[in-house]
């Protein structure tokens, strides 16, 4: 029981002005403190949450350690038990997905990744390979008739992706000699699934819809002026007069001797694409993209319908919408259940049973597929990064398996880091020193860095639209004490070598530029060195096949940088033959980087799964210092290129 107080009563009396202010402010302050308080236990509580989530993730990941060995797994080959799945005469492909040039791997820890991103909404990833493997067991499967692909949204990785589905598409009719229709729908086709679904026997395309041919660009922001407005002046050391990446920052436009070669890549890479839809839609009335005033004249026939403009032109064999093809296919083969809809197999399912009905062939002769796509770095953000230490991963689980008698090394890369180019072309050599057939196979581009590397290979192969060259280096910084020094803010101090400073306020060292010239001019001269030794080049024609050129696939051939122009899959037949290799007994082993550790699962789920709460780029510096801890600091001296990447 509380008893009556007189004193408190009166003090808290309302009728009293005084009184009445004090009771209001400390209602406010009560209820600010319950909010803070709430704010502190919802911030607590999705800290534990994020916290314990990672917890979990962690002794998941430990239990599930024992699949990784030695941090690779190989992809083909399998000992699970063939599945049951519902078959129907029409193989029904989704292929709105992210398609990726890569296999994807299937070690327990790396399904468990895929599936967290899967169920948190992000866009579900197919490898390209698998696509392949369903169209050439469908062509061969008499419960099939037909194949229809929805690339409604299909996002393709790479222009080699594109070409090894137009091959695909070939194998399949020319397999099934006419006795199956393959069929792609979309609501809209961008350039590179319409390249890719040109040589199906029928495109349809939704009324609503258009295809959005465009040609191929090449071009990159010039902030050189920029630079000079906030006083940042660009340290720039490079050695080759056509060395593009480092134009951006000296510049406001690109060089007229690099905008020249540009245009000849730009044209070059547009007529093989051009050739490689035409081959397989000879009717279309003229050429592939037209020049603008006749696609507008021809746009303006069809009213401004951009559907029925590649109806007219012939980009496309009808008008149809998803569910009017459905009904079209549901007259051919009426479903059991529900004669409105076809009786179909499901995609997803038969790549599946694919995969699971595949005999163990891990003791089998054969040879080993890797990748190496992306910029060339020091660290390892991911299980995907082509960094030295995951092609070393690689490089041991191809030399672990006595029964691979060769390797194809798939490299698409623009190149990166000295250092770490240095170590994989050491890798890649010690994989022919230790007796195994080593070859190159050039996706959309190989180039300074990636081409260093590649100059180990015993073969090169090239895709007709690759890229290659860039044959140069460069080192490059930006000095802020201009800017600095007009706001007051100077350095000084004694140091017992000018190497010895570190110039934040203060202009470089004459001494340090040219010490830099001299090591990026070092680099060049083993660059040529190198590929005149490993390709059997003369090194005084230097000035033609290098000064950081680049060269499409065909220019290449001529000079001697490659020794063939292929396609990915002819390419693996080549190195069987070389390797005395049948083709039934020629087993070809995808072997990829999983996911790989608990700290490497956590990392990669932070990077991709939360970025709402943290920004990617400060999760990706932090993943990338941790890996770096241990490593030495030092500068990074480049071999890339980035303008001539161009993409469909």
């Amino acid at each position: 029981m509380f008893k009556k107080n007189k004193d408190v009563y009166d003090f808290q009396d309302p009728r009293d002005p005084a009184q009445h202010s004090f009771s209001i402010l400390h209602i406010l302050c009560r209820i600010s403190m319950m909010i803070g308080a709430i704010i502190t236990f919802a911030r607590n509580l999705v800290a534990n949450i994020l916290f314990l989530g990672l917890v979990l993730v962690c002794i998941v990941a430990y239990n599930l350690s024992d699949d990784i060995e030695n941090s690779a797994v190989v992809i083909s080959g399998g000992d699970q038990n063939p599945l049951e799945i519902a078959k129907g005469p029409v193989l029904w492909l989704d292929l709105n997905v992210d398609l990726d040039d890569l296999p994807l791997p299937e070690d327990r820890i790396s399904q468990l990744f895929m599936n967290f991103s899967s169920e948190l909404g992000k866009a579900r990833t197919l490898s390209v390979n698998d696509v392949i493997a369903a169209l050439n067991a469908a062509a061969d499967d008499p419960d099939l008739k037909t194949v229809v692909a929805d690339m409604s949204e299909m996002n393709v990785a790479s222009v080699q992706s594109v070409e090894r589905i137009v091959r695909a598409f070939d194998e399949f009719k020319k397999k099934s000699g006419g006795e199956k229709k393959l069929i792609v729908f979309s609501s809209y086709f961008d350039q590179a699934s319409y390249v890719a679904a040109s040589h199906a026997d029928e495109i349809v395309l939704d009324p609503m819809g258009g295809i959005g041919l465009r040609g191929i660009s090449m071009n990159s922001l010039y902030y050189g002026p920029l630079l000079e407005r906030f006083k940042l002046t660009p340290y720039v050391f490079k050695a080759g007069s056509h060395k593009s990446a480092v134009e951006p920052m000296l510049y406001d436009a690109m060089s007229p001797e690099v905008k020249k070669e540009y245009e000849h890549l730009a044209t070059s890479l547009w007529s093989e694409v051009e050739k490689l839809v035409k081959t397989g839609r000879p009717q279309i009335k003229g050429p592939l993209l037209p020049a603008p005033d006749l696609y507008i004249e021809k746009l303006r026939e069809a009213k401004g319908d951009s559907a029925r403009f590649a109806l007219n032109y012939g980009l496309c064999d009808s008008l149809m919408t998803f569910d009017e093809l459905k009904k079209q296919l549901a007259a051919l083969y009426p479903s059991r259940d529900d004669p409105k809809s076809p009786e179909i197999t499901d995609g997803n399912d038969y790549i599946q049973y694919l995969k699971a009905s595949k005999q163990n062939q891990r003791s089998a002769p054969g040879i080993a597929v890797i990748y190496g796509t992306g910029t060339i770095s020091p660290y390892t953000e991911s299980s995907r990064s082509f960094s030295a230490e995951n092609f070393e991963l690689l490089t041991d689980a191809v030399l672990k398996d006595k029964n691979n008698k060769g390797v194809l090394i798939y490299l698409d890369s623009g190149g990166g880091e000295v250092i770490a180019s240095e170590e994989i072309r050491r890798l890649i050599k010690s994989m022919s020193e230790k007796g195994l057939k080593t070859a190159v196979y050039m996706a959309d581009m190989t180039a300074s860095g990636a081409y260093w590397a590649a100059s180990a290979a015993s073969h090169i192969y090239a895709s007709p639209t690759t890229l290659t060259g860039s044959i140069g280096g460069f080192a490059t910084s930006i000095g802020a004490h201009r800017l600095l020094n007009e706001y007051g803010v100077t350095q000084d101090g004694v140091s017992t070598s000018p190497l010895a400073e570190s110039p934040v306020a203060k202009a470089m060292d004459p001494n340090v530029q040219k010490i830099a010239e001299l090591e990026v001019g070092n680099i060049y001269d083993r660059f040529i060195n190198l590929v005149a030794s490993s390709r059997g080049l003369d090194v005084k024609n230097a000035p033609v096949f290098a000064e950081g050129r680049v060269f499409t696939a065909q220019d290449a051939k001529k000079l001697g940088l490659i020794d063939e122009i292929t396609s990915f899959d002819e390419a693996l037949d080549a190195l069987k033959a070389e390797c005395d290799l049948k083709d039934e007994e020629g087993v070809v082993r995808f072997i990829t980087v999983p996911v790989g550790s608990p700290a490497g699962l956590i990392s990669k789920l932070l990077i991709s799964n939360f970025g709402s709460f943290m920004p990617e780029g400060a999760l990706k510096l932090l993943v990338r210092d941790v890996a770096a801890a241990k490593k030495e600091k030092r500068p990074q001296m480049l071999m890339a290129v980035e303008a001539a990447r161009p993409k469909l």
